[in-house]
């Protein structure tokens, strides 16, 4: 005789397992602090022009508040280019840069044209001794008339 036939499993319906909630995402991290430096060290700070018998740029550079000798400042006629007239150290005597001037310290002084006013279009910014831009340069105006004629640019850390 045949065998009895086989009985066929029955399907048996499982439930899947209900996912479970998940937590929501974390907020994102606030927003960064904006860089007050344009990612550079230090950060120019306008203080004014005035109207004046010579034409120059003048300021100090600190760091954390405490004025800062040995820093290198330059003049151009474009942001981070050559220099027009010769690097500032600051804390040196501006009428003779070989010689440290305690009354100088943290300041410089360049003397575009000592004794004349005169039109021009300037960039002040700090380098480093290779060169290296150490801020954003700031641009000033000077005019061949009492207008803006001295401006003091200060640097900041």
């Amino acid at each position: 005789p045949p065998p009895p036939p086989t009985a066929r499993p029955t399907a048996t319906r499982t439930r899947a397992p209900a996912p479970k909630p998940t937590a929501p995402p974390p907020p994102p991290p606030p927003s960064a602090t904006p860089d007050l430096f344009g990612g550079y060290y230090y950060r120019p700070v306008f203080k004014g022009c005035v109207a004046a018998p010579n034409t120059r740029i003048e300021g100090t550079v600190t760091d954390n508040g405490i004025k800062k000798n040995g820093v290198i400042v330059r003049l151009s006629h474009a942001e981070h280019a050559e220099p027009l007239i010769n690097d500032f150290v600051t804390g040196t005597d501006p009428s003779d840069y070989k010689h440290k001037a305690p009354e100088w310290e943290g300041r410089y002084r360049l003397g575009i044209a000592e004794g004349q006013r005169i039109d021009g279009n300037w960039w002040v910014f700090i380098i480093d001794e290779n060169g290296n831009p150490l801020s954003k340069g700031y641009y000033i105006k000077t005019h061949d008339d009492p207008g803006c004629n001295t401006a003091t640019v200060d640097f900041v850390h």
